[in-house]
């Protein structure tokens, strides 16, 4: 059947196009038709714009026919727009709905409608609605209950294509062409980080960055294989807990920021950004034993703890950089500075308590 028409933003997301998307997706018998939608923005995203919509509809309607959905449009802002299609983060969340969210074992949203694009990377998400869920908060960070459960959710995520080496040069898979542009520009954007950020981050945690800067290409180069699909943002903001009222313990949402590159990045991003210091302090260790026995009723082999935790401790630098560059180039917003600054506030004290910085190129 024909895909529906790319809206440019929820104005456009009519009782008709609805009609058309569901359709389209085997979701609303052929007469039935949605009446009326009424919207609610949702979520803390960035770099797009998500949105609850409730829909009405005329009978009769299919069983599968959802009573709301949740829509993610490209950003209102034309700027961070332009950002989203520098970055590929449209292409990528929409590559990872059509080509590899059936090939993993996480939990996703069930999707409607994935279409983007591909001159103008227009895009738009028609998803699952998972509440009633609790999102996660990463201001506040989450117990270890639930970072046990991410572990969980994590190994689910990398084992399934572990070492596959069709993930590498896909058209979302930006690294060769990225990283030496990152090497050339994160210099800039550190030195406006230290600007907005200087009189909350402390000296000792500023002092990581400089030391960071001038070899991150090479550190990106040191990332040992194998390599799995990553969700390179893996953090409490995108997550969601006790996905229909309980029955599934965690959902993962924005998968913007794909990227294959060693799992245990995505963990040490998770533990380094989202728990207490004193919680990660007291558990990351058995955390991490966690997703690496995890990974073993994947079929992982060949990959002992002692090497996760080597690769656990370098790519605590992931956490900082995704930190420090994306805070000066998204729009400000009073909770959004309060997230970044805690956020390198934990992740500088995880490079600090496990002698990272000894491991820089």
């Amino acid at each position: 059947m024909k895909v529906p028409a790319i809206p440019q933003g929820p104005s456009e997301a009519t009782p008709e196009w609805f009609t058309a998307v569901l359709h389209a997706g085997g979701a609303l018998d052929a007469d039935g038709r949605v009446t009326a939608v009424e919207p609610t923005r949702v979520g803390n995203g960035l770099v797009g714009e998500s949105v609850r919509f409730v829909l009405s509809y005329a009978a009769p309607t299919a069983a599968a026919a959802p009573t709301s959905v949740v829509c993610k449009f490209g950003a209102s802002d034309a700027e961070i727009r332009k950002v989203g299609r520098s970055e590929l983060v449209y292409l990528r969340e929409v590559r990872f709905y059509q080509r590899i969210a059936a090939t993993v074992g996480i939990r996703t949203p069930k999707i409607f409608l994935a279409a983007i694009d591909d001159m103008t990377h227009d895009f738009v998400l028609v998803m699952e609605d998972l509440g009633p869920a609790r999102g996660g908060d990463q201001i506040v960070g989450c117990s270890v209950a639930d970072a046990a459960v991410v572990m969980d959710a994590a190994a689910a995520l990398h084992g399934p294509r572990w070492a596959d080496p069709s993930i590498e040069g896909a058209d979302w898979d930006l690294r060769a062409e990225k990283i030496p542009l990152i090497q050339a520009g994160y210099p800039r954007i550190f030195a406006r980080y230290r600007e907005l950020f200087g009189h909350v981050n402390t000296a000792e945690e500023l002092a990581i960055g400089e030391r960071f800067v001038p070899v991150i290409e090479r550190w990106f180069a040191g990332q040992r294989r194998p390599w799995t699909v990553t969700h390179g943002d893996f953090r409490l903001d995108n997550m969601l807990f006790d996905v229909r009222g309980g029955a599934e313990p965690l959902a993962v949402v924005d998968w913007q920021t794909i990227l294959p590159g060693p799992g245990v990045s995505d963990v040490s991003y998770f533990l380094g950004g989202c728990l207490s210091v004193e919680d990660r302090r007291a558990h990351e260790r058995a955390l991490l034993r966690r997703y690496h026995e995890a990974l073993g009723r994947f079929g992982v082999k060949g990959y002992d703890f002692e090497r996760c935790w080597q690769e656990y401790r370098y790519n605590a630098f992931m956490g900082y950089y995704v930190c420090s560059f994306a805070a000066p180039i998204v729009p400000r917003t009073e909770r959004g500075d309060r997230m970044f600054a805690t956020w390198l506030s934990r992740t500088s004290r995880q490079i600090l308590d496990l002698d990272v910085l000894s491991l820089l190129p």
